[in-house]
Formats: C-alpha cells, structure tokens, sequence
C-alpha cells in the first residue's frame, strides 16, 4: 500500500506541470493542426485518468489510516523495494507520456521531479530511495517498454553526468578495441617472424645437406641446390654455379650452355670453357665453335679444339665446319696433310650441302 501511494503521489505531482506544459499550446507558436489538438487532447485524458487514480488512492491510505493527519515512518534511505503491477501500471503512464518530451524544458523539469519522487523500483528491478534518479528512471523506462537507448536517453535528460558517463564508457570500449586489434596484429607480425627465422634456419641446413650429396653425385640433389642457393640466406654465387657445373659434367648438357655462359659473364674462362667442352661433346653443337676457336690457338689445348670442331661440323653447325676447315688448311692439329680424320669429317659435311666444309687443298703452309 505504501509503495502504491509513494508512485501515486509522484504522478499527481508531475500531472501539475504535464498540465501546464501540454494542457495549452506554447504563446507565440504557429496555429495548432487537428492532428496536434489530438494529440494535446490524449494527454489531457491520460493526465486526468492519473489524477483519478492518485485522488483515490489518498482516500484509500486515509481511510486505511483512520485519519488524514496520520503520518508513517519514512523507510532507511538504504532499503530496497519494488512497486506492485497495479502501481507500476500508472507508473508507466507517466514515463510513457515523458519519453517524447526530452526537447522541452518544462518537460524537462517534470521529468526531474518524477524521478526524484521514485522512491521505489519496478517489479523487475528493486531499488532504494537513495539510489540516483537517473538510474531509477532508467529501470522504469525500460521495464515500460522503452527501448534501451530511449530509457538511457531519459535518465541523461535528468541527469547529464549519464551522457558523459557513456560517451567515456564507449570511448574505452573502442580503445580497448583498438588495442585488442593492435595486439593481434603484433602477435601475428610476431609470428610471421619467427615462422620466416625457422624458415631460414630449415633452408639454411637443408643448403648445407644437398650441397654435400651434390658433391658426392647425386644429380637430384644439385639440382635442389640449384633452386634453393639464392633464396634467403642466400650462398655465394660460386657455390650455385658449382650446382650448375655438377649437373652438365654428370650427364645434363642441357645445364652446360647456362652454366657455360654464366661463368663467361662472370669472367671465369676456365669454367666457361669447361662446361662448353661438355656441352659440345654431349651433342650441343652451338657450343662447339666459339670455346674451340680459343682452344686451336693454344698448343697445349688444340687438340681439344679439333675434337670440339670435329663433333661440332659433325652434328651439321655451320660455324664448327668453318672453323674445322680453316684450322685443317693452317695445320693446327698437325700437318694438313696427316689430318685425315678432319679431312674425312669435312668431306662428308661437304656433301651435306656445307660449303664451308668443303675442302680442297692444303693451300696454306702447315704451322
């Protein structure tokens, strides 16, 4: 009863200023529509039926009381308690009615007083005079059926230290966001890191393996080498193009012309000319011409030379024929007329349609 009368009393006091504030329409303002009249007109109805109500509830504490003049000890300021479904009922007449008046400013004061004047919490929720208006009419909004942003929207027109509250509430929240996403960020940046250092220090000793079966031979393991040697941490050069020269020297001449021309740029002749040798004499002709015309000149390696020319002309490259003729005609290999197998080999390249090969006579004087 008590808490009926406490919720009765607040909707009379606040019924005085809705009066005044929606009873007559605002001096000064444009003329008011039919809709406005219907709207200014529900609010009377609502605000009388509230009235009604807490007239007859007065006479029902009075009458319970035996006298008007009777007055009960107020309860401890720390005592928690809800309003009854009857009470709460026009409780939320009131709250409903407020919820639309946030922009005026003698709504504004009433919404004040009626927070001040709930002593007590809704069913849902218990509260305790003491506790802030803001926070009661908050719990009263949302249990009326106001959503959670128009009950919050209440309590920070009564009390605007709520809006600051939220705003520095939401503005931690989304920098505990910010820092939470930072954080996965730099673990994941730190995990990358180590996952490319475990990278390196796998490649690093798989380097250090197929280097070693390279050198004993196995053709598959030059050729991993050959893959991985540049890659981060990278060898020194000599040792990929070790890998190279492993593969054209172990039967794989399609390695010999690369190998053969990235010593060449590297000004490594003796591994230039090495792999070009191989590359010939495995059936690349294109190789044979120009490392043998380096070769006939040099007693020590001419024969290798006229082996090169030989195999060269032999597979049909034009330029190995050229080569072999003229170094036949100088007696490079030996005296032009003992050339024989030279001889034989230009022969046949002759028939084939060569006409560098074709050669007649020893026209010039043996070297």
């Amino acid at each position: 009863m008590r808490s009926l009368l406490m919720i009765a009393g607040a909707v009379a006091l606040a019924a005085t200023t809705l009066d005044v504030a929606w009873g007559q329409p605002p001096m000064g303002t444009r003329r008011e529509s039919g809709a406005d009249r219907i709207q200014r007109q529900t609010y009377k109805d609502a605000l009388q039926n509230s009235k009604d109500f807490a007239a007859k509830q007065r006479a029902s504490w009075n009458q319970a009381s035996g006298t008007a003049s009777v007055r009960q000890a107020t309860p401890p300021e720390h005592l928690q308690r809800c309003a009854d479904a009857a009470s709460a009922k026009h409780a939320c007449t009131m709250v409903t009615l407020v919820r639309h008046a946030k922009g005026n400013t003698s709504m504004a004061k009433t919404l004040r007083t009626i927070a001040d004047s709930l002593s007590i919490g809704p069913p849902t929720r218990c509260l305790a005079p003491a506790d802030p208006p803001a926070v009661k009419l908050a719990a009263w909004g949302l249990y009326c059926g106001l959503s959670r942003e128009e009950a919050m929207g209440l309590a920070e027109a009564v009390d605007p230290s709520v809006a600051a509250a939220r705003k520095a509430k939401q503005a931690d929240k989304a920098r505990d966001a910010d820092e939470a996403r930072l954080a996965r960020v730099r673990a994941s940046f730190k995990a990358l890191e180590e996952a490319r250092e475990r990278e390196k220090l796998e490649l690093a000793s798989e380097k250090r393996r197929t280097l070693s079966e390279c050198d004993r031979g196995n053709i598959a393991s030059c050729a991993r080498f050959e893959k991985i040697a540049l890659s981060p941490p990278a060898v020194e050069e000599k040792l990929w193009w070790h890998a190279i020269a492993q593969q054209c020297r172990m039967g794989d001449y399609a390695k010999c012309a690369f190998g053969a021309e990235t010593a060449r740029q590297a000004g490594y002749p003796k591994g230039w000319m090495e792999l070009s040798e191989i590359g010939c004499l495995g059936g690349n002709a294109e190789q044979c011409a120009t490392t043998a015309a380096w070769l006939v000149w040099d007693a020590k390696t001419v024969d290798r030379g006229m082996r090169m020319l030989m195999q060269g002309c032999s597979l049909g490259d034009e330029p190995s024929c050229d080569k072999l003729r003229e170094s036949v005609e100088d007696g490079r290999g030996g005296p032009c007329p003992s050339l024989k197998k030279e001889k034989a080999v230009l022969k046949k390249a002759c028939k084939a349609k060569i006409a560098k090969a074709c050669f007649k006579r020893c026209a010039r004087k043996a070297k």
